[in-house]
């Protein structure tokens, strides 16, 4: 059997499950889909409704807020077959071999990841221009580029698992908000000696965020990676690897002027229609810095 779990936040998850509905029938294997509501507010609870009564589907509205690894450590506890699907919830398949790629594929002592996808073309919000940016040019690789670095490349929003495999690891419950619980548990596989299997199974990518939105999901993130680097958890990020070679000195004075000059920074990159990942890059090592001060 085959349960996909998808962990449900502020979002309308029908055309999604469709989807794998139709997908998962095709197949004629086993599967469930198990979809958890983790404290959306009333309109999108009222748009789920329908996943009720859909034959394969198990739907439930969690009485209270688990937080994203929480809520997957959840679902896994509620799989009943031998390898997990986990997506999430603002993701829409690409392919109508999606499914079947990962069943073909699943083997019993290693984790596949699917990859992501955004749309080709510019928004036409141009708010929404930063997020579609970065994810295009910074999340949006091929399996090869993925397979060069794997558990570096690890993500969380579209993989499949062996359940038995997953309970060695299991999502940091510690982890409560957005960022960086994916990238522990791509490391978590990698000291087990987990072997991380790329595939070109993309979802696409699907739920895009204002620029004010996406620029303070990066500082959770960051805040995250701050807080495991104070207990002594290092990720080996791209902006770790970048406040060690400024030394002490270096992070003091980038901490100092993103003091002064952080929120001019934020402005620009929120108002920019044509949003430089040079000036996120350096807004987000500045966050970082002047968290450590």
């Amino acid at each position: 059997m085959l349960s996909i779990l998808i962990p449900i936040y502020q979002c309308e998850v029908l055309a999604l499950v469709l989807s794998l509905l139709r997908q998962a029938e095709q197949t004629r294997y086993d599967f469930e889909i198990i979809c958890l509501d983790d404290g959306s507010e009333a309109v999108f609870l009222e748009k789920n409704t329908p996943l009720k009564g859909m034959k394969g589907v198990i739907y439930q509205v969690l009485p209270q807020n688990l937080g994203r690894a929480a809520i997957r450590n959840h679902l896994a506890d509620l799989a009943q077959g031998p390898y997990l699907l986990f997506l999430d919830c603002d993701s829409l398949l690409t392919s109508e071999l999606f499914v079947s790629n990962y069943i073909q594929n699943a083997q019993a002592d290693k984790v596949l990841c699917g990859g992501t996808v955004y749309q080709a073309e510019r928004p036409i919000d141009p708010a929404l221009t930063l997020h579609w940016h970065f994810g295009r040019e910074r999340e949006a690789r091929s399996a090869a580029q993925r397979q060069t670095a794997p558990h570096h490349g690890f993500t969380s929003n579209n993989f499949l698992i062996p359940k038995a495999v997953f309970n060695q690891i299991r999502f940091d419950e510690t982890i409560r908000e957005y960022g960086h619980e994916d990238t522990l548990f791509g490391q978590s596989l990698q000291k087990e000696g987990i072997e991380i299997h790329h595939l070109d199974n993309p979802v696409l990518h699907d739920g895009l965020e204002p620029a004010h939105i996406f620029l303070g999901k990066t500082e959770k993130a960051i805040a995250n990676l701050h807080s495991l680097n104070a207990r002594g958890v290092f990720l080996n990020t791209r902006l770790e690897k970048a406040r060690l070679k400024l030394g002490r000195i270096g992070q003091g004075l980038l901490a100092f002027l993103f003091f002064f000059l952080g929120k001019t920074l934020r402005k620009r990159l929120i108002g920019a229609s044509q949003p430089s990942l040079l000036l996120l890059d350096l807004y987000k090592l500045g966050y970082f810095c002047g968290l450590g001060a």
